[in-house]
């Protein structure tokens, strides 16, 4: 008897090595495609939150509201601080950025041009005989020049914060 393969048994190891490889591929494909996705939602949520930091940290550090006035909206906030050389501090959108601009300073980003950020806006919700309360809200949007779906991600941020009245 000869030892060695059929052409039947070689074509069969052949199928089957095929199937594992193709299977490995796939596998492999699913998870780089996970990692991107999960980059990109990573990348929105940190700019998200440390934005909303650093404009909390700004509203409780200052002494009250400039602009907008009590009851009123809009897409960039005023805030009065003590110390002359920061007053006042200004938070607005610029090309898609938060910006901040404390008094003659130049003009400073809190965000990355990854992150695109949208529908800034600063409700004051001020009541007679406080120091103020701003409600913040805007939408981080993964900046994504390609158009592919694994770097499609969105997310609306909303919170509040109160000057302390220092």
């Amino acid at each position: 008897m000869k030892k060695g393969f059929t052409l039947i048994e070689a074509l069969i190891y052949i199928a089957i090595l095929s199937m594992i490889l193709v299977s490995i591929v796939t596998l492999m494909y699913w998870i780089m495609d996970n990692r991107s996705k999960t980059q990109v939602m990573a990348e929105v949520e940190m700019q998200g939150i440390l934005a909303s930091d650093e404009i909390s940290q700004r509203i409780r550090n200052s002494t009250g509201i400039n602009s907008p006035t009590a009851g009123n909206s809009a897409s960039s906030l005023s805030l009065a601080v003590t110390d002359g050389a920061k007053n006042p501090t200004v938070i607005a959108l610029s090309s898609g950025q938060i910006t901040i601009t404390e008094g003659a300073n130049p003009v400073v980003e809190i965000t990355t041009a990854r992150v695109e950020i949208t529908g800034l806006n600063f409700h004051n919700v001020t009541r007679a005989t406080t120091p103020g309360s701003v409600k913040t809200s805007f939408t981080a949007t993964y900046l994504n020049p390609a158009g592919t779906k694994p770097f499609t991600y969105s997310k609306n941020f909303y919170f509040s914060a109160d000057p302390r009245g220092y």
